[in-house]
């Protein structure tokens, strides 16, 4: 957005120029001729220079590139936010044409910005089917991603039906309810802490508490904890993460 503003003449007899600021930290101003020729003759011209340059100063949007152009010769304004700015920004290169012209140079068309090069179709062609490999690759990654989370969701919810739910009451191979008595999207995450905890209690004993090997930990009250305590976890180094409490759960009163 370009912000505007008048600065008085330096001769009351003369219209206001305008002084213009686009986010870039240059600064335009539109005058008559008169108030320029009187500009350069007035005692106030450098105090009027430097509010000038200030309001640009002042005026600075570190999203938009800024790199001054080589045929515009001025800030770029593309916004940079989202992605980089195609003349400028990281890579921008691989946008150009690149085909070689007949002076030997290449030809530095922007496809990005301009679309297909009016001189050399076939390099268009190629960039289109270089970005689609690109996107295809990118796709494949996702859902290579995507199955892993899947699988390791899965293999979580198999170990948690090995135990018996505390929070819905749900049996042992069992899947977890909730209060409507509708099956859950998956176990609870009590039910998931008892299973990691048995996990631990089967791979190390506990410094903290005592607790023997294959025995849960317990609180200074002498109750069952709900998670090994941090000495049994780091004995037991092979734990898996446990999942986050699911939306229809209340939280759990701490031991």
């Amino acid at each position: 957005m370009t912000k505007t503003d008048t600065t008085n003449p330096p001769t009351g007899d003369l219209p206001a120029a305008r002084v213009s600021t686009d986010g870039t930290g240059w600064v335009s101003v539109l005058a008559s001729p008169q108030w320029w020729r009187s500009a350069a003759t007035a005692d106030n011209w450098p105090e009027l220079a430097e509010s000038i340059a200030r309001a640009g100063e002042h005026d600075v949007r570190g999203e938009l590139c800024g790199v001054i152009g080589a045929t515009t010769g001025r800030p770029c304004k593309v916004d940079t936010r989202f992605d980089p700015c195609p003349h400028h920004g990281d890579g921008h290169e691989r946008n150009r044409c690149g085909a070689k012209t007949r002076n030997g140079a290449t030809c530095q068309w922007n496809l990005v910005v301009n679309g297909a090069c009016r001189n050399h179709p076939d390099t268009w062609r190629r960039i289109q089917q270089e970005r689609l490999a690109r996107q295809e690759a990118e796709r494949r990654v996702q859902e290579e991603a995507a199955r892993a989370r899947a699988e390791e969701r899965g293999r979580q919810e198999a170990q948690a039906l090995t135990v018996p739910c505390s929070y819905c009451r749900a049996e042992t191979g069992e899947a977890c309810r909730q209060p409507n008595g509708l099956t859950a999207g998956g176990s609870h995450a009590p039910r998931h802490r008892y299973r990691h905890h048995l996990t631990a209690a089967q791979a190390a004993s506990c410094a903290s508490c005592g607790a023997g090997l294959g025995e849960l930990c317990r609180t200074a009250k002498d109750t069952e904890a709900s998670d090994p305590h941090s000495a049994r976890r780091r004995a037991a180094t092979t734990l898996p993460v446990v999942p986050p409490p699911r939306a229809d759960e209340a939280p759990e009163p701490s031991d």
